[in-house]
């Protein structure tokens, strides 16, 4: 898509990009030891794990979950008419990290009614001032289970399971990284 069309969809997709908010999970079977390594920056470091379905099941309705496309930009086609498109793609390069979103988009922070009242319109004029929007879970119904990081200290792999018992989780729920487990 190129010429008139694809300078106003471009304006519109960089300037709701304000008023999208995204939670990422890795999504996986199995732990990843590169993933380990670049957002936890110690070995002091928990992930949190869940379901597909818990998370469904705890977001709003107007939540949108999904896996991530990994593309080549120089040859794929993004299809810009689906207003989720934009943010649920990134580069090839980027596809070990096997990302799922859960996506919110603020329309009306970013619309003004039309002339005649009738209906509404995008309002580029709009900034947004929130960080994000709140969503209330309890995690426990969220949560199920909470991983320790490989290689932790035993002070703190004892801190997350008297903070997590604290708090309403059951004991079987804290597991170490099977990133520790021997091969044999």
């Amino acid at each position: 898509m190129r010429g008139s069309s694809w300078g106003i969809m471009e304006k519109l997709i960089n300037h709701m990009r304000q008023f999208t908010y995204v939670n990422c999970w890795y999504i996986s079977n199995h732990e990843s030891a590169a993933m380990w390594k670049l957002y936890a920056q110690t070995n002091e470091a928990i992930a949190i794990q869940t379901t597909y379905e818990k998370l469904h099941m705890l977001m709003p309705n107007e939540c949108f979950i999904g896996e991530l496309n990994y593309i080549d930009y120089k040859n794929d086609v993004i299809d810009l008419y689906n207003a989720f498109n934009p943010h649920m793609i990134k580069r090839n390069s980027f596809s070990h990290e096997r990302e799922l979103r859960a996506l919110i988009q603020d329309n009306k922070a970013s619309s003004k009614a039309t002339p005649d009242g009738k209906g509404s319109m995008h309002d580029y004029s709009a900034i947004n001032e929130k960080f994000g929007i709140p969503v209330e879970v309890n995690p426990t119904d969220l949560i199920h289970s909470i991983c320790v990081a490989p290689m932790s200290p035993k002070w703190f792999k004892q801190l997350v399971k008297e903070i997590c018992i604290n708090h309403g989780f059951d004991e079987k729920s804290i597991i170490v990284s099977e990133l520790e487990d021997e091969p044999y």
